[in-house]
């Protein structure tokens, strides 16, 4: 149009298919309403002064800005429409208040994604801020995401990120960033490219749900120098729990603390005398004092580890001195009823000196017969060799009577 006409109080409505916005001098709009099928795309910097109506189009800056100079919250509306922009092009909004400024900001190159931003400003001064989402992988642009503070982050959103811009004014903005977490992850930090420059933590962020979206939202951020911002993760944190103290054939419950991401995995070291070694929260029952390495690894990759110690006193054999091979479920079978041994050698013998039974299968027991027949009622004489799980190198050896009744 090369800001041809004066913008007054009309309203410029685009209603065709692809159509652009273009020229060699910068249009000014007062109202601006998209319509149609296509996609509107700028060729050249456009301003509107009332409002900017997206309806249910693309609204494509390219390498080039749209400037909404109406500071009113809802200087632009949208049904599902949405604002692209490549480069260094940007959604730009006047502000003049500590109201909420949302930038529909979203791309349908690659996968289609709308993933929106509010800035909050902190002051009523008048300010000029940009935003931009970037739909692809920050490395692509240069902005590696192996370089990052290790001790703040863990890792940084790989599928799309945005630059966010302050053209005018000095004082900070809350931001808040909007994904959806059954797409694009789990995120809990809004990570800055800044300083060296690498990817750092913005703040200690407050999360809700809006919009339709998950939402992180950092306050009062003040630095702009650097345009990138992504969606990031702190390192989790993981609390084993303190070490217990449990008395031999005792079952100790284990119930870490974990704050972070959806767990990917988890492993224990060591995997024995425990009831599942991939659980978080497993139960342990080990023969000796043992110390457990627990270590998570989350959806992103990210890990944590802690140490346990169960200590174990007073470790002892647990066997009964009689038993009943009556077939009623109840002590039928002549056997260590501990559940951590590591090995074990069981022989018993009649009051003769024959031997009516041996093992060397943990669980295994006698049942009162020898070679298919019932043996008689009566004391019988057993030898044992066993060790506990935790401390198998070290054996131990038993024998006394037993008493077969039915």
């Amino acid at each position: 149009n090369n800001n041809a006409f004066t913008a007054d109080q009309s309203t410029v409505l685009l209603n065709g298919g692809n159509q652009l916005i273009s020229g060699t001098a910068v249009t000014t709009f007062y109202n601006l309403n998209l319509n149609g099928s296509g996609i509107k795309t700028q060729t050249i910097d456009a301003f509107t002064t009332n409002e900017l109506d997206l309806n249910d189009v693309e609204l494509a800056t390219d390498l080039y800005d749209m400037t909404a100079t109406n500071t009113n919250t809802d200087a632009i509306l949208r049904n599902t429409g949405f604002v692209s922009s490549l480069g260094d092009g940007a959604l730009y909004r006047h502000t003049n208040s500590i109201d909420r400024y949302i930038y529909p900001t979203g791309s349908s190159l690659g996968i289609f994604r709308y993933r929106p931003v509010v800035l909050t400003p902190v002051s009523s001064d008048d300010h000029v801020f940009g935003v931009r989402l970037a739909n692809n992988d920050p490395n692509d642009d240069g902005h590696n995401r192996d370089e990052l503070d290790t001790e703040e982050l863990c890792a940084v959103n790989p599928n799309f990120y945005h630059n966010i811009y302050r053209r005018n004014g000095v004082n900070a903005a809350d931001i808040s960033m909007f994904f959806d977490a059954s797409d694009d992850g789990s995120w809990n930090r809004i990570g800055h490219w800044q300083n060296q420059p690498r990817w750092e933590n913005t703040d200690t962020p407050s999360e809700y749900f809006d919009l339709g979206f998950d939402a992180i939202e950092v306050f009062a951020w003040d630095d702009y120098t650097l345009r990138p911002f992504a969606l990031a993760a702190s390192n989790p944190s993981l609390n084993a729990g303190a070490d217990q103290f449990i008395q031999s054939g005792e079952i100790a419950m284990i119930d870490p603390t974990y704050d972070g991401a959806t767990i990917d995995d988890v492993t224990w070291i060591p995997a024995t005398a425990l009831d599942c070694n991939t659980c978080l929260d497993p139960n342990a029952s080990p023969g000796g004092t043992t110390t457990y390495i627990v270590e998570v690894i989350d959806e992103n990759a990210c890990k944590a580890t802690d140490t346990i110690v169960i200590n174990v006193e007073g470790a002892k054999l647990l066997l009964p001195n009689a038993f009943s091979p009556n077939q009623d479920q109840v002590n039928d079978l002549f056997k260590p009823l501990n559940n951590n041994l590591a090995t074990v050698e069981l022989i018993i013998f009649n009051r003769w000196g024959e031997e009516v039974f041996s093992t060397n299968t943990i669980g295994s027991g006698w049942d009162g017969t020898f070679e298919g027949q019932e043996q008689e009622l009566g004391v019988y004489i057993y030898y044992i060799k066993y060790s506990f799980e935790g401390d198998n190198t070290t054996i131990q050896n038993e024998n006394g009577n037993l008493t077969l009744i039915r």
